[in-house]
């Protein structure tokens, strides 16, 4: 089908045009309060956002943005739509950029977890058949950190219930996770497919510091409306890791497929 061909439009009105029908979509988190790189957070994440770019994707997803380094995003992504939540108690927050490609009708919600210790939020961006969750669940290891952050997870698992998904052919949910292991018991259940829970990559590590290391971050996916989404491309961008974050960036290509996006 050519490009410019339009799809069933789904009940909001939005049509999924063909070339929407893959997205390739990059999360990292930039550490943006880490002060023991050498280099500062501001130039930390310029270097970042250059390995990002250069992925070409068509949503970025950051964590652990700050209001001395949001000024980079909006400078460099000047052209692209980029939102962050505004009401906070965290010193750092998550951050939104669609581009300009999609930006259009582009519609953006931010919601509190009910449960959380340190402000920790949900950032969706909502456009033509697509739902795009930027997270950055609860860290900690201890136990009341775990209780918290399983609570988190069992809201995200039924994201795609929400009403604002339900005209939604594809909902992806992307950012720091900071699972241990067992804690995505409830996505499992849900249906939730877990880009990086293959052969070739569940063992690899998404963030690292000294010895400790763990595949906290992630890009999940699941289909509405009779359609499926697979993950055609996977790819940790570990060249910003570790001079710049404590994170590799995680770059994806998601294929919605069947039903009304036929």
């Amino acid at each position: 089908a050519a490009a410019s061909e339009a799809h069933p439009t789904s009940p909001d009105g939005s049509t999924i045009p063909s070339a929407l029908r893959t997205l390739k979509l990059v999360t990292v988190n930039a550490d943006g309060l880490g002060s023991d790189y050498g280099h500062s957070a501001q130039s930390r994440l310029e270097s970042i956002l250059d390995s990002v770019l250069a992925f070409d994707p068509r949503v970025i997803c950051l964590q652990e943005v700050t209001m001395a380094t949001y000024p980079v995003v909006t400078s460099r992504l000047a052209t692209w739509a980029v939102q962050y939540r505004q009401r906070t108690t965290s010193e750092h927050f998550v951050v939104t950029a669609v581009h300009p490609a999609l930006s259009a009708n582009v519609k953006f919600k931010s919601n509190a977890f009910p449960r959380t210790l340190d402000g920790r939020h949900a950032l969706s961006a909502y456009f033509e058949g697509w739902a795009v969750v930027n997270v950055h669940l609860e860290s900690g290891g201890q136990d009341s950190h775990a209780q918290v952050r399983v609570a988190q997870i069992e809201q995200l698992a039924l994201w795609q219930e929400r009403p604002e998904c339900r005209s939604r052919n594809a909902v992806v949910i992307a950012g720091d996770f900071n699972l241990r292991e067992g804690e995505d018991g409830d996505m499992i259940l849900e249906g939730w497919r877990d880009t990086g829970a293959t052969e070739q990559w569940a063992r690899e590590w998404t963030w690292r510091r000294g010895a400790n290391r763990a595949r906290y971050d992630r890009v999940s996916c699941i289909g509405r409306r009779a359609c499926v989404v697979d993950c055609v491309a996977y790819s940790l961008l570990r060249d910003v890791w570790p001079d710049r974050t404590d994170h590799v960036a995680v770059g994806v290509a998601l294929r919605a497929k069947g039903g009304s996006c036929l």
